[in-house]
């Protein structure tokens, strides 16, 4: 994945707010076959810091039972793997 130098804004919200509304747009990416997935994905790991410890825990359960029932094609399998394990980094750095 590589990171263009783009101009950068900022979302306001509560926390719960934009948590919610991350968790949104990954429920709505999770089992596409579409562009959505890689910008959902990059949108999401730019943005770990926004989620609370148990959206991160749910990301991860949900991706596991995606791949479980099928829903995520070997196209963008690479994608999911590469938000779970930056999801892991996220909640083992928190326990240290």
């Amino acid at each position: 994945m590589s990171e263009n130098k783009e101009e950068q804004i900022a979302i306001y919200g509560t926390p719960l707010d934009v948590s919610m509304f991350m968790i949104s747009a990954f429920r709505y990416a999770l089992g596409r076959q579409t562009y959505i997935v890689s910008s959902t994905v990059k949108m999401l790991v730019k943005n770990m810091h926004a989620l609370r410890e148990r959206d991160k825990v749910l990301i991860q359960q949900e991706i596991t039972e995606a791949k479980v029932r099928g829903m995520i094609s070997s196209y963008d399998k690479e994608e999911w793997d590469y938000l779970y394990d930056k999801v892991d980094e996220s909640l083992l750095e928190r326990k240290q």
